[in-house]
């Protein structure tokens, strides 16, 4: 059963943290604790990109991808890609290698996410189609603050966010034409940032 979820599946269980993630243990033995899943890579490379997971080493930033069986790494050829370095863990449904290779010939650990589900695998498909809340670390924490602390929060930030820009903009116009720097921060915030 476990192996019969598709791929797409998993991945949602990963985004919405459908596990009980008090003593997550890697393949290796090495305990974990998912800090923040990532966020879901909507272009080419690993599933999800910016995670923070806490090892014995301490924290490690990067990007989880996510397969059912851990040889689709391979059978994927994500040991031979470059763009699958920043890999930190390797979360899949059953664990059938010992190890995953990055191209750089670092190895990461393997998690097999079936151990720790919350919920039995035949309710499952259940709980992962319909609407579930995001686990976003900073939802919780706004509902017991006062309307106006998050609106001056949310404004600042704003502002901040526009100061970094517009500083952009000036350092790019040092450098080229107006028209390029226009169209380089047009193809940016259209999410469009490989036509730069």
């Amino acid at each position: 059963m476990i192996n019969n979820l598709p791929e797409r599946q998993i991945i949602k269980i990963w985004y919405h943290q459908m596990l009980d993630r008090t003593e997550l243990v890697t393949e290796e033995g090495r305990p974990i604790k998912i800090i923040y899943p990532g966020r879901i890579n909507d272009d080419r490379g690993p599933d999800f990109r910016d995670a923070v997971i806490a090892t014995k080493r301490g924290l490690l930033h990067g990007d989880i991808e996510i397969h059912v069986k851990s040889s689709s790494w391979l059978d994927h050829g994500h040991h031979q890609d470059p763009a699958y370095n920043g890999v930190i863990l390797h979360a899949v449904m059953s664990a059938d290698t010992e190890t995953t290779n990055l191209q750089n010939g670092r190895s990461v650990p393997i998690l097999a996410i079936h151990k720790y589900l919350n919920s039995p695998m035949s309710k499952l498909p259940n709980l992962i189609y319909p609407p579930a809340t995001l686990a976003m670390p900073c939802r919780g924490a706004i509902e017991h603050l006062a309307t106006d602390t998050v609106a001056k929060f949310l404004d600042s930030a704003g502002e901040e966010r526009f100061l970094v820009k517009a500083g952009q903009f000036q350092a790019d116009l040092a450098q080229m034409e107006a028209g390029q720097c226009l169209y380089q921060g047009i193809m940016g915030a259209l999410g469009y940032s490989k036509n730069k």
